[in-house]
């Protein structure tokens, strides 16, 4: 199945939650269900997310089917790079456990915040446990890692399927990911996921 036919099956999936509460919303309004300003506020208020969660479907898609053109590649420093990912986890459920990284250059779009939404995109995929979620940054010789749950930065990576969940946010982040030269992998029994970018002359 090709990633356009993929990509479509998702949306049209997923489409449908909120065209259907927003048609639901719309029904109350127009049967005048909604005796109070209040309850007609907030019906409103639901139809506006639910638009807005269906063009943002759209665009997902659309990046899916057409991603748009590669900005050009800059060499930025690797505590750059954590540092923005790690901006990006969320302070209370997520602890960080940082190793001793280089400071070497990794060649990337100019966007570094679009690579550092998808890291952490695909980092919290991962099942959370009681105590919350780990998220560990380290690197070899050859590259800088950032791994949650069971994952690490060793060789025994498992590929990870960019549509095992529900939605495209994990398939975008890992064609971002892609086209920023970065690998991702999954711990064995999917109980954790791994991002890797090679330092610049590290391939």
């Amino acid at each position: 199945m090709t990633t356009a036919e993929r990509t479509l099956r998702v949306l049209i999936h997923d489409i449908r939650t909120p065209i259907g509460v927003a048609q639901g919303y719309l029904r109350l309004i127009v049967g005048d269900r909604l005796p109070t300003p209040a309850e007609r506020q907030r019906a409103f208020q639901v139809i506006q997310k639910a638009l807005e969660q269906i063009s943002r479907l759209g665009d997902d898609a659309a990046q899916l089917i057409e991603p748009p053109s590669p900005l050009g590649r800059v060499a930025v420093p690797s505590q750059r790079l954590v540092e923005h990912v790690c901006a990006r986890l969320p302070e209370a459920s997520v602890r960080v456990a940082l190793t001793e990284v280089p400071e070497r250059p990794i060649m990337l779009p100019a966007d570094v915040d679009r690579v550092a939404d998808a890291v952490a995109g695909v980092l919290l995929t991962g099942p959370v446990t009681a105590g919350g979620r780990t998220v560990t940054v380290g690197s070899t010789d050859a590259e800088l890692w950032f791994a949650s749950g069971a994952a690490t930065g060793a060789a025994d990576r498992e590929p990870l399927d960019p549509w095992r969940t529900p939605g495209l946010t994990l398939p975008l982040a890992c064609q971002t990911l892609g086209d920023a030269g970065g690998r991702w992998w999954t711990a064995p029994g999917k109980s954790g996921a791994g991002v890797a970018f090679p330092f610049e002359g590290g391939r």
